[in-house]
């Protein structure tokens, strides 16, 4: 008989992104604070478009500031739709994203966003 394994549980979260337009700048949105309290937390950052909307907005390498220890390497899906990392949150503290976007019809307009994960490894994040 095989001896069972035991899987940890990971937490997931999807984070959608919008994008809007103005002046020629692109204007991506998201939520502002992304709490984290379990391990191994995967934050998966996803464009999202508006009905009848058909632009080609796409995730760019985001820029990184405060314990940046805590994360992986950042995987951009091939769409360029999705932009995925592991957050270890083993340590308490603020971690700052710069998500960038461009359109890949008009690679001028560019634009950034940013929010901040805040690790709460004891559970309290919110």
């Amino acid at each position: 008989m095989a001896t069972p394994i035991s899987i940890p549980f990971v937490s997931f979260k999807n984070i959608v992104v919008t994008v809007t337009e103005k002046n020629g700048q692109l204007q991506p949105h998201c939520v502002e604070r992304i709490g984290c309290s379990s391990p191994d937390t995967i934050l998966n950052f996803q464009i999202a478009e508006r009905a009848g909307e058909h632009h080609d907005y796409r995730f760019d390498k985001p820029q990184l500031s405060g314990d940046v220890t805590q994360f992986g390497a950042f995987t951009i899906s091939p769409s360029g739709k999705m932009l995925t990392v592991c957050n270890s949150t083993s340590d308490q503290g603020i971690i700052n994203i710069t998500l960038e976007v461009y359109d890949s019809k008009a690679p001028h307009k560019r634009g950034a966003f940013d929010p901040e994960v805040a690790n709460q490894p004891d559970g309290s994040a919110r």
